[in-house]
C-alpha cells in the first residue's frame, strides 16, 4: 500500500509547479507516510526527469526524494544556463552531487561540449558516475576530489539525512560520528592536471567553502574569465567568519565581476542587496553586454 500511494502522491506532486513550499511537502507528507521503509525493496528506483533524462535515485534520501517527487530541481538556475550557455562550450560543476546539474549541462552545451563534474563524497560520486552511465552520456568527465585553496588532506563531515548537506564544516545537518577524507586541490592544478582548457561557466556548490575555491583559481579566472553560478548560503559562511556579501564582494573587487540574481523565469538584474541561500550569477564586467539577451 505505501508503494502504491508513494507513486500516486509523486504524480501529484509533479504538478504542484512552485519552488516554494516543496521542502514542506517532502517534511510534512512524503517523509512521514510515503517514503521507502529500511529493507523496502524500492530504495533504489530510476526515475525520468522533467528536462528529458534519467536519474538513479534513492527516495530514503533527503535530495533524492526531492528529485524523485517534483522531477525538478532549481528550475530558474536551468532556466538561465540554458539562456547564458552556448553549445560546443566548457562547463565545469563542482560539488556535483549525484549529477543532475552536470546532465543539464551536458545536454546544453551538446556532443561537442565538454562538462567537467567533481564530487569528492564516495557515495555522491557513485551515484554521478551511475546517472552519467545510464544516459550513455559521453561528454561528461567526472573527478573525484574537494576542491579547495590548497594540496592536501581534509576531514569530510557527512549527513546520514541529505546528500547535498556534506561540508568540511559541521552544522546542524551533521555530526562529527560519520566523516570521509578527502584529498583537496587548488582548481589551477586540476585543471593544469586534466588540461580543462576554455571554460565557459563554472557551477560551485561547496557548503561554505566558496571563498577557497575561489583562492585556488587565480590563474583560472584570468585565462579564461568564466561566469560563475555560486550557491551563497550566509548561514554556512558566516560559520567560517565570512558571510554572503563579502563573498560577493571579494569575487567583485579581486576578479573584476559584476553581481546578478536570477528571477523565477532565469533571466536576471543586478544584484543591489546580499543574496542568501540563492544562487548567485557573477559575470566578468567586460562580458556584461554579451548576456544582454539573460536581463530582465
Amino acid at each position: 500500500m505505501r508503494t502504491f500511494l508513494r507513486k500516486i502522491a509523486r504524480y501529484v506532486f509533479r504538478l504542484y509547479i512552485f519552488e516554494y513550499g516543496r521542502y514542506t511537502l517532502l517534511e510534512k507528507i512524503f517523509f512521514p507516510y510515503l517514503s521507502p521503509q529500511i529493507g523496502d525493496d524500492t530504495q533504489e528506483e530510476v526515475i525520468n526527469m522533467s528536462e528529458g533524462f534519467f536519474l538513479n535515485v534513492s527516495p530514503r534520501e533527503y535530495l533524492h526524494a526531492y528529485f524523485y517527487c517534483f522531477g525538478s530541481y532549481e528550475k530558474s538556475t536551468v532556466q538561465f544556463l540554458k539562456k547564458s550557455i552556448l553549445q560546443n562550450a566548457t562547463v565545469v560543476n563542482i560539488g556535483a552531487n549525484i549529477g543532475y546539474m552536470a546532465i543539464v549541462l551536458s545536454r546544453i552545451v551538446g556532443e561537442q561540449g565538454k562538462v567537467i563534474a567533481i564530487e569528492p563524497e564516495n557515495k555522491n560520486f557513485s551515484w554521478l558516475q551511475k546517472n552519467v552511465d545510464i544516459n550513455h552520456i559521453q561528454n561528461i568527465s567526472t573527478i573525484q576530489k574537494a576542491i579547495s585553496n590548497r594540496q592536501g588532506l581534509e576531514t569530510l563531515y557527512l549527513s546520514t539525512e541529505n546528500s547535498g548537506a556534506h561540508s568540511l564544516l559541521i552544522h546542524h545537518q551533521i555530526t562529527q560520528s560519520k566523516t570521509q577524507q578527502i584529498s583537496t586541490s587548488p582548481f589551477d592544478a586540476v585543471a593544469l592536471e586534466y588540461n580543462i582548457l576554455n571554460i565557459s561557466a563554472m557551477l560551485i556548490d561547496v557548503e561554505g567553502f566558496e571563498l577557497e575555491v575561489f583562492q585556488g583559481m587565480n590563474n583560472i579566472i584570468a585565462r579564461d574569465r568564466p561566469i560563475f553560478i555560486v550557491e551563497l548560503n550566509d548561514t554556512l559562511l558566516q560559520q567560517r567568519n565570512s558571510s554572503a556579501l563579502e563573498l560577493t564582494h571579494y569575487i567583485c573587487s579581486t576578479f573584476g565581476y559584476q553581481q546578478f540574481r536570477i528571477q523565477s523565469s532565469g533571466v536576471i538584474h543586478r544584484a543591489s542587496d546580499t543574496i542568501n541561500f540563492e544562487n548567485g550569477v557573477f559575470i566578468p564586467k567586460e562580458k556584461v553586454a554579451q548576456f544582454s539577451h539573460c536581463f530582465a
